[in-house]
């Protein structure tokens, strides 16, 4: 997962905000991605199909955030447990 902070305004978020691109190629408001989050659900600025018709807007609006050490530590965490889930899938 890639961190981007909004440098431009826009309708709906503000300068600073932090935003996820997910696995699933969506980026999404970052406050609303963490597992303890008060919001009910993710929080979506950008689909992947747009994304992909308009590369730009990560380059053009968004600066991307190098990760903290328990982002990273919470990335590989992640990859681990999906990769444990694939293989049980499999085995069992």
């Amino acid at each position: 997962m890639k961190r981007f902070k909004l440098i431009r305004e826009l309708p709906t978020f503000h300068v600073g905000d932090e935003f996820i691109l997910d696995s699933d190629g969506c980026l999404y408001l970052a406050e609303t991605c963490h597992p303890n989050s008060h919001w009910k659900s993710k929080v979506m600025a950008y689909h992947k199909n747009t994304l992909e018709k308009f590369p730009n807007i990560l380059e053009d609006w968004f600066v991307e955030i190098e990760p903290t050490k328990i982002e990273r530590v919470r990335e590989m965490l992640e990859e681990l447990k999906n990769e444990i889930d694939k293989y049980l899938e499999e085995e069992w």
